[in-house]
Formats: C-alpha cells, structure tokens, sequence
C-alpha cells in the first residue's frame, strides 16, 4: 500500500483491536484506539443499555483524544463494531470531529467473533 496509513479503531469487546493489529501489522501503518471519555461498562447487558441510549438520543460520546495530524495519512483504515447494524458511538463521534477529505478511507467492521488472520489478509489483497 502506498504513502502513509492509520488504523483508528474502537473496540468494546476487543474482537475490532484484534483485527485492528492485524491490518497495522499487514500495512505497517500506525495505530489508534478510540476511548470515549466515560468507558462502556464491561457487562454486556449494561453496555448494550448505555449504547441504545446513545443511538436514540443521538448522542456523540466525548473521546479522550484524536490522532494528531490527521493531514499526514494518505490512507485511514476505521473500525468498528457492529452495533445495532450501524457504527458504534464513538466511532460516529470520531468521523464527525475529523476532517479526512482526500483521503482513501477503509472502513472495517467485527461482529461477535470477530475475523479471523487469514481473512483479513485476503481482504487486504484485494485493496491494497
């Protein structure tokens, strides 16, 4: 892959920071993790709570940092899980607050499991 890359991620579980490691890995890209300012809680039922909130209300989770210089990347890798057939809050709140106009972006999603090393590299065949 040409010119300079970032893998932004957000993972509750830690199935997306797997795959997220596995692209930094592949492209030797830099790396990193979204952290809303007040973390989802570690049980699943009180997270899936806090997170349905969120979607419907529309709320966009402060983060405790954004990757600086952004304008550096020619490529930006992002991940999410998949919460409720859509990008998980602080991934929405990060795409909002960033400007990657011109750029190639690269969205990537788990989902329960996750996905496995060799279908990652797969995919990573057929973009790069």
């Amino acid at each position: 892959m040409e010119g300079k890359s970032l893998v932004i991620f957000f993972s509750w579980a830690g199935n997306t920071r797997t795959v997220a490691r596995l692209i930094q890995k592949e492209t030797g890209g830099d790396l990193f993790e979204l952290l809303p300012v007040k973390a989802y809680p570690r049980r699943y039922s009180k997270c899936t709570e806090q997170g349905k909130r969120e979607f419907q209300s529309s709320v966009l989770p402060e983060l405790q940092g954004l990757p600086s210089e952004l304008s550096s990347y020619d490529t930006v890798f992002v991940g999410t899980p998949n919460w409720w057939s859509t990008m998980a809050p602080p991934v929405l709140s990060f795409l909002a607050k960033s400007d990657l106009a011109g750029k190639r972006i690269v969205p990537f999603c788990t989902y329960g499991g996750g996905q496995g090393e060799s279908a990652v590299r797969a995919w990573l065949g057929r973009i790069g």
